[in-house]
């Protein structure tokens, strides 16, 4: 077995799109109204629950 020498993690979607950025096309995919799925911590109003486990809230 080969020793790992890098691990990349993409949690900010530098990469690749977070799950949050895809929900529009999903919605219109479905046929869903637009704002059916929660943004979470993307949304406009934000997301308290969210906000309280961010660093320096």
């Amino acid at each position: 077995m080969a020793d790992i020498r890098a691990v990349i993690w993409d949690m900010g979607g530098i990469l690749y799109p977070t799950p949050f950025e895809l929900l529009d096309d999903l919605e219109a995919s479905k046929g869903w109204p637009p704002g059916t799925l929660s943004r979470g911590p993307f949304s406009p109003e934000g997301d308290p629950d969210y906000a309280e486990c961010s660093p320096g809230s």
